[in-house]
């Protein structure tokens, strides 16, 4: 089975919903699995947890100190949160259409579209790009021009991110994939986007690896023999286009898709942040049904929004390529803090332990590794025959990234003796949480040793 068909059934489930929640006992693997889902997709991720202390400034805008000016004074300024910095970087990302290749032709000569920009086009490699963009790094507290302007910025570098401060206007933040995209194309996006151009010509003019570079402008005939834009249905279509400009085009006779790269958002620990506190008015825009600009909603700081190039100076929304992947354990005493109005926003699918058993491997070991957990498993509840020690139940199972632990105790040389570590030193103290303060809570720990060390009914 190929990875894409071994989670089939999350894709589409996530697919159809734009937001799932992987829940079930603990260690079933569910942060794992959802890092493999958003990578089967082929979709570009990023991971953060949720904790008691998080907040809507963390997670959507918020205020946050500027460094001390020349007299040292400190303000503050609107900065993005994660999630809406991770918005922005979906929008401004673009996939190429599926089966489909543009191709150039310069006298005798044929290039493809991404070979014409980076070589013909543009000379500069996707290696050297990012090497100007480290470069550009060191440059903190360097002057250019707007490109539209005769505004004079000043390149700041914060947490290793690309910056701008403007005057009157605090700052900026500046996408690093619109620079690259500029350095290799010379394209931007001419309603939303003016930092990024800039900083790009600021590296054309002053970065030392470009010195001999030159870019080509000349009017030689360039044909197009196949060629497909394609324009995110978040963001207006892009008017600037490679130099030299084809001078024909033809459509394509078989049908294409045109799809923009998903983008996955994935919260470890969901339900452990309060969450209408974190989401805000996000409660109506992450909802399948309002996705895109049609869920545009006005954020707490939207009046702190002054630059008209932010793509969500009119309000935020979710980009219909963005999914948001949570994980949860059905156990955790803060479960309860996830209200109604959130989880019908949520499609829900339970990890159990004896489905996720992909992360133990330990090769012709591991049969014997799964029917030690699911002797134990049976012991705690047994799904089968609803029999079990009382008060537990299915979510109190132990999921596999408990006996991947095995790994830790040169189980290869001496297994019984990693058995023995990894029940004083993980399983035991986990259960003895489990049957704290329930009846006979001594005599089924110690029941629960026995079934663990030894076969018998609950094979």
């Amino acid at each position: 089975m190929g990875t894409t068909d071994k989670y089939s059934e999350y894709i589409a489930l996530l697919e159809a919903n734009k937001n799932l929640i992987l829940t079930g006992a603990p260690g079933t693997g569910k942060t794992y699995l959802s890092r493999e889902i958003a990578t089967a997709m082929g979709a570009e991720w990023e991971f953060m947890q949720f904790h008691p202390s998080y907040d809507y400034t963390d997670f959507v805008e918020g205020l946050r100190p500027t460094p001390p000016d020349s007299k040292g004074n400190i303000g503050f300024e609107r900065k993005d949160g994660v999630f809406k910095e991770f918005c922005k970087r979906a929008m401004y990302k673009y996939s190429q259409p599926i089966n489909q290749v543009e191709v150039f032709k310069v006298n005798d000569q044929t290039y493809e579209k991404e070979e014409f920009k980076t070589s013909y086009a543009q000379n500069l490699s996707p290696t050297m790009i990012e090497k100007v963009m480290e470069w550009v790094k060191t440059q903190n507290g360097a002057t250019f021009t707007s490109n539209r302007s005769n505004t004079t910025f000043t390149l700041v570098i914060l947490d290793d991110k690309l910056n701008v401060r403007i005057p009157k206007g605090g700052i900026k933040y500046v996408n690093p994939e619109g620079v690259k995209r500029y350095l290799a194309t010379g394209e931007y996006n001419k309603q939303h986007q003016t930092y990024e151009p800039s900083v790009g010509e600021y590296i054309k003019k002053n970065c030392p690896f470009l010195s001999n570079n030159k870019v080509l402008n000349d009017t030689r005939e360039v044909q197009t023999l196949k060629t497909e834009h394609f324009n995110h249905p978040d963001v207006l279509p892009l008017t600037q286009t490679v130099q030299p400009q084809p001078i024909a085009s033809s459509q394509p006779t078989n049908d294409t898709k045109e799809a923009s790269k998903p983008f996955v958002f994935i919260i470890d620990e969901i339900n452990r942040g309060e969450i209408s506190k974190i989401f805000g008015e996000l409660f109506f825009s992450i909802d399948p049904g309002y996705r895109g600009e049609s869920g545009r909603v006005k954020t707490q700081y939207q009046n702190m929004i002054t630059d008209k190039n932010d793509p969500f100076y009119e309000g935020f929304y979710v980009p219909e390529n963005v999914y948001i992947i949570g994980t949860m354990n059905d156990i955790d005493r803060s479960v309860e803090s996830m209200d109604f109005a959130m989880r019908r926003r949520f499609a829900w699918k339970e990890i159990k332990a004896n489905e996720n058993t992909g992360m133990l491997d330990f090769g012709g070991l591991k049969n014997e590794i799964i029917s030690k957990m699911n002797r134990l498993n049976n012991a705690i509840w047994n799904e089968e025959t609803n029999e079990g020690i009382e008060g537990l139940s299915a979510a109190y199972h132990i999921g596999g990234a408990y006996f991947k632990k095995l790994e830790l105790y040169d189980y290869e040389n001496n297994l019984p003796e990693a058995y023995r570590q990894l029940w004083e030193n993980h399983l035991r103290g986990v259960l003895f949480e489990y049957l704290r303060g329930s009846f006979n809570a001594a005599d089924n720990l110690k029941k629960l040793e026995e079934v663990y060390y030894s076969k018998g009914i609950y094979e």
